[in-house]
């Protein structure tokens, strides 16, 4: 394989755990890695085909569920559908992650149009898919498509998500970056790995697993603890203002007595 001219973009992101005062690293603070990425730009062409409701339900659980246990980790910033801008010559190009994990010196809660890797910050620590005919037709899967970008971007985790197992029998898979490593055809290698239970365990301390309902649940790996979805968020909310409501009554009563 001919070697091309390299070009720097971000290193993994344990080396953002302290940021220069104005919040981004000198170009010549990033590692060297060659530029042959390959190049998509990910929703071009597929504007008019939608997604199903499933996926954008799972999308939705998996936003909620990762925000609530990265809640207490001011640098973890967690974004669905963010275009992500990682070519370090053809600025246009992108893919759009359905769900991605940045640890970055970035606001709370940073309201971000875009993000380009190595100017607004690290390559994502994480990145999950959601495979839809929508997104498996955009190379999730493929080892020459989003595999050899993800990893050659620096991305640590890559999950797969299939809750109907349409395209993935497994449902559930974890493919974990072995930094350094290529295969024959000079692509980052990935290890695959799931757990006894079909669920996939992520460095970030969260367990995803599929329940009796056919829908994707986001645990706490140390304590099990099951992270509410929306509805059942906005349910807890109610039933607490019920209760809330019924002894406020009751106090009332007690102090006209």
């Amino acid at each position: 394989m001919t070697t091309l001219e390299t070009q720097v973009i971000p290193p993994p992101a344990a080396a953002w755990d302290v940021a220069p005062a104005n919040g981004r690293l000198r170009w010549r603070d990033w590692p060297v890695i060659a530029i042959d990425l390959p190049v998509l730009y990910e929703d071009e062409g597929l504007e008019e085909m939608g997604d199903h409701s499933r996926h954008t339900k799972t999308i939705n659980f998996l936003y909620n569920g990762l925000r609530s246990h990265l809640a207490r980790l001011f640098n973890h910033h967690v974004h669905a559908n963010l275009n992500v801008h990682y070519h370090p010559l053809d600025k246009k190009a992108y893919v759009s992650p359905d769900i991605l994990v940045i640890v970055a010196a970035l606001p709370p809660d940073a309201e971000l149009g875009a993000y380009r890797v190595g100017e607004d910050g690290p390559a994502p620590v994480l990145v999950i898919e959601v495979l839809s005919e929508r997104t498996y037709q955009q190379q999730d899967l493929s080892p020459t498509g989003k595999p050899v970008i993800y990893g050659r971007m620096g991305v640590q985790e890559y999950i797969l998500v299939d809750v109907s197992g349409e395209f993935l029998p497994e449902r559930l898979l974890l493919k974990r970056l072995r930094p350094g490593q290529q295969d024959a055809h000079d692509r980052p290698v990935w290890q695959d790995e799931q757990d006894e239970d079909g669920g996939v365990t992520s460095q970030l301390g969260f367990r995803l697993i599929i329940e009796w309902d056919d829908q994707v649940r986001v645990l706490d790996a140390a304590t099990g603890r099951r992270y509410l979805r929306p509805t059942e968020a906005e349910a807890a909310l109610q039933e607490a203002e019920r209760r809330a409501a019924e002894l406020a009554a009751r106090l009332a009563a007690l102090e006209k007595t």
